[in-house]
């Protein structure tokens, strides 16, 4: 597996967007071919969908590294953990992700793993799930 763990309920719809897409996208690379480009963008909730289903692509072999463009999100959330990790595994640069927000925007820390320490230690004091999740391990 890649180790990575992304939330549930957007990786749901991220399948199904994927699912609806791919046939456009095997019929523009059939068409183009090695010149074949992908640019995906989204705001909020969509900015990750469009993260996930880029992803997701490569991963399941439909394009390669070459095709896609850099990701650009405005106002997304944070949807999984590991994703500096996973960019480095799949020999993607952390410029291929373009996270735009506001600087007072709470959306893209909705679901965030990086807390300061000391909320981080609140949280695994006041739920037991908490101290067992990956992306607090090391905080």
């Amino acid at each position: 597996g890649l180790d990575v763990l992304v939330h549930r309920g957007i990786y749901e719809a991220a399948k199904g967007i994927y699912q609806q897409m791919l046939p456009e996208v095997q019929d523009h690379v059939k068409q183009r071919g090695d010149s074949a480009t992908f640019r995906f963008t989204g705001h909020s909730l969509g900015g990750s969908l469009a993260l996930l289903v880029n992803l997701m692509l490569l991963i399941r072999g439909e394009v390669p590294a070459s095709s896609l463009l850099p990701v650009i999100t405005f106002g997304a959330p944070c949807i999984m953990c590991g994703g500096d990790y996973l960019l480095r595994k799949l020999g993607l640069p952390r410029s291929h992700v373009q996270a735009i927000t506001m600087h007072r925007d709470i959306v893209p820390r909705a679901f965030s793993c990086s807390y300061p320490g000391h909320v981080a230690e609140l949280l695994k004091a006041i739920n037991v799930n908490f101290r067992r999740h990956p992306c607090l391990k090391n905080q």
